[in-house]
């Protein structure tokens, strides 16, 4: 299973753009890129394109990973808000695990240690039924 942005994105072309080398902020409803000289035509095309989304995103907190054991890129995102402002970039839901679900997948470790393979089952799961990890009760 692997995760892919869709380059023809909020996400995809965030990711583009900081591939490219360029940096990026959102200040007072502006969408700030440099260096100037690493900006393509037809990036800042994309960047106008996508300006409000990638605002959204941009004011969001999470981390991007690329996890070897499940075999994709996963998101990390601080909250619902996090998680929200990527699924609108482009990202799948299923790939994006919220600190709150994180911390259920911490405490389950800790009482039982969670194998790679149960890891990738617990993944899968998640996509099949489009869930979420919540303390079992």
């Amino acid at each position: 299973m692997t995760t892919t942005i869709p380059e023809n994105t909020p996400l995809g072309v965030m990711l583009k753009a900081f591939d490219m080398g360029l940096q990026m902020k959102a200040q007072d409803e502006k969408l700030l890129v440099w260096p100037d000289a690493l900006l393509s035509a037809s990036m800042r095309s994309e960047l106008t394109r996508w300006k409000w989304q990638l605002m959204y995103l941009l004011a969001a907190r999470f981390l991007i990973v690329y996890s070897e054991t499940l075999g994709r890129t996963v998101f990390f995102a601080e909250d619902e808000s996090a998680k929200n402002a990527l699924i609108v970039a482009g990202a799948e839901e299923s790939s994006i695990y919220t600190l709150e679900e994180i911390e259920h997948l911490a405490k389950a470790n800790r009482e039982s240690a969670i194998t790679g393979k149960e890891l990738c089952l617990l993944s899968e799961a998640k996509t099949v039924f489009n869930g979420r990890f919540t303390e079992a009760k």
